[in-house]
Formats: C-alpha cells, structure tokens, sequence
C-alpha cells in the first residue's frame, strides 16, 4: 500500500505499507509500515513499524517501532523501541526503549531503558534504567538504576546497583507519614516502624547527653562476688511475691 510522492519506489521488500513522500523509498526489508516524509527511507530491516520525519532513515536492524522526528535514524540495533526527537538514533545496542528527545541517541548499551531529554544518550554499558532529565548520560557503567534531574544536581537523587541490589540515596531520607514532631526519630522494633521521641531513643541505648554516647555500667561488688558459690534466700526476703512462693 502507498500513499505519497515516491512512495515505496524500488521498494524489494514484502508486506510493505509507505504513507508519505519518500516513505519506503528503496526499501529492502520486509513487514515494514512506514508513515511521514523520509520515513524508512533505504531500511534493509524487518518487521519495523516508524512514524515522524525520517523515522527509521537507513536503519539495519530488526524489530524497530520509532515515532518522531528522526527516531531511530540510521540505527542498527535489534528490537528498539523508541519515543521523541531523535530519539534512538544512531543506536547499536539490543533491546533498547527510549522515551524522550534524543533519548538513547547513539546508545550502545544492551538492555537499556531511558526515559526522559538525553536520557541514557551516549551511553555504553548494558543492562541501565535511568529516568529523569538526563539521567544515564554518557554512562560508562554497568548495571545501574538512575533516577535523577541532573539540571538540578548532579548526584543522583537515587542510584541503584541491579547485580547486587544494593540503593544509595544522594539526599536525605524522610518519611512524612509519622506525625509533624520536628526532632522525632523513625525506630525499627520487631518488625513494626515506631516513631519515637529523642528521649525515648535515649533512654532505650542508656544515653543521657548524646545519641551516639553509650556508657557501660560495673557494680564493684556484684563483679568482686564469687558467683560459684551460688545464692540462697528466704521468702521473708523476697517481699514483692508475699503469699504467691506456695511450697516453700
């Protein structure tokens, strides 16, 4: 099916939908759907589906699905998915899904996922999720959760290790559903979050005048006891239990 000045012309391959002037234009690859001016113009790759201005110009690879201008130009990567200006082009990675202007531009990282204006762009290690504005950009490193704003810090407000599941957070943690008590503390007891007063945390590890100062306590006597002996009382001693010592 064609539509459009030029349209599949010297299209060779199969199953080929060209909308558009140029769409399709010397199209070598089949099951190929393409809509916009220069959109899968001189593709050599199967089963892609692209919308937008150029979308999908000269790309090699297989199982594209590019929308927007110049998404997923000249890429050559298999199984990309991708969404905004230039989004993924220039892509040598596998199994890419970009979400963004120029997000996953000229990625060659496998398994990547970029979401949001050059996110994961001129990235090179496999396996990365980064969302936020340009988060992942240029990244060299493996194995990375990214979330981060980076036009408004440059740290990452949460970076993540996938291969050992290990989270660093690059601000401070708050939780906001324990009360408006500025100075409380969040506890951790027996599998229930507490919020406690600076007292109480106090208290609780035996400090009086600093959180962190823990003191241990000798009695001189108890410690000089020789405790081999044993210990023997009365009930007349033991005034708290009274009547309840029944056989003794």
């Amino acid at each position: 099916m064609t539509m459009g000045g030029h349209a599949l012309y010297q299209n060779i391959g199969d199953n080929a939908i060209g909308i558009g002037y140029y769409a399709g234009y010397q199209n070598t690859g089949d099951n190929q759907s393409t809509i916009g001016y220069y959109a899968g113009y001189q593709n050599t790759g199967n089963n892609q589906s692209v919308l937008g201005y150029k979308a999908g110009y000269a790309n090699s690879s297989v199982g594209q699905t590019a929308m927007g201008y110049q998404a997923g130009l000249s890429q050559s990567g298999i199984y990309q998915t991708v969404l905004g200006y230039n989004a993924g082009s220039n892509n040598t990675g596998q199994y890419q899904t970009a979400v963004g202007l120029s997000a996953g531009e000229s990625n060659t990282g496998s398994r990547v996922l970029g979401f949001g204006h050059n996110a994961t762009k001129l990235n090179t290690a496999d396996d990365i999720i980064a969302i936020g504005y340009q988060a992942g950009l240029s990244n060299a490193t493996a194995n990375q959760l990214i979330i981060n704003q980076a036009n408004l810090n440059a740290t990452p407000i949460i970076l993540g290790d996938l291969s050992t599941l290990a989270l660093t957070f690059g601000g401070t943690v708050k939780v906001s559903s324990f009360g408006n008590s500025p100075g409380n503390f969040i506890t951790h007891d027996s599998g229930t979050l507490q919020e406690r007063t600076a007292s109480e945390v106090l208290s609780d590890i035996g400090a009086t005048d600093s959180l962190f100062n823990h003191r241990t306590e000798t009695d001189p006597i108890f410690s000089a006891w020789d405790k081999s002996t044993g210990i023997s009382m009365t009930e007349s001693q033991i005034s708290d239990f009274g009547s309840r010592l029944w056989g003794i």
